[in-house]
């Protein structure tokens, strides 16, 4: 559904990690009731123009820390890490740093992002990634194509950067024929917090090897 909202100029696309809601309703907010909110819908309500919002199911774990600040197309950082990247999207960030914590035990420190915006993408975040851990993972439940991943992609490949391991973790661009829960079906498309560790740190084996064979 991102990609269907990627052309309409100044349309921002959102899929937000859940947060806990606040109280207080947003500025030029119209009189009206207002029974609590997100940050993510305060910046939404302020926002002048439409906007597009996807929400997960009820249930999902907040992860972001109690007063954090969200801004509309600025990337929150969850975790520190020199090593690599993940950058998340949605109800798939609590994935993210179950996979991080895999990882740290691994030897593998990973900064984490939580890129709630796809449109307009926090590119300098991106970019600041990129330069700093030399590796960049993305993971959405969502295909691969027109969404996160695919913007990430694009900032990269425009950037100049060089040596960048990058990588999309997120569904393929076809149907599906299986049925099951979410979990089931996040198993099954490789979006577990197991499989995602162990898909990053054998990508980062293989990139290791290749730049020793080129004699660097």
């Amino acid at each position: 559904m991102f990609g269907c909202c990627a052309w309409p100029p100044r349309l921002p696309a959102d899929r937000p990690a859940p947060q806990r809601p606040s109280q207080e309703a947003p500025s030029g907010w119209p009189g009206l009731p207002w029974h609590g909110g997100s940050p993510s819908t305060h910046a939404l309500a302020e926002h002048n123009g439409p906007c597009y919002l996807r929400l997960g199911r009820v249930g999902e774990p907040d992860i972001h820390r109690e007063g954090f600040t969200f801004h509309l197309g600025k990337a929150i950082e969850v975790r520190l890490g020199e090593d690599l990247t993940l950058i998340s999207t949605g109800g798939l960030l609590e994935t993210a740093i179950k996979a991080t914590e895999m990882l740290s035990l691994r030897g593998l420190h990973t900064r984490v992002l939580s890129m709630h915006t796809v449109k307009p993408l926090d590119s300098a975040a991106v970019l600041s990634a990129a330069r700093d851990t030399g590796a960049v993972f993305t993971l959405e439940e969502h295909s691969i194509t027109g969404g996160l991943g695919g913007a990430v992609a694009e900032v990269l490949a425009e950037s100049g950067e060089a040596r960048v391991l990058f990588r999309r973790f997120g569904l393929p661009p076809s149907f599906s024929a299986t049925v099951g829960d979410q979990e089931y079906l996040r198993m099954k498309y490789g979006l577990s917090a197991d499989s995602i560790a162990d898909s990053i740190e054998s990508a980062m084996e293989r990139s290791h090897m290749l730049y020793r064979k080129a004699g660097n």
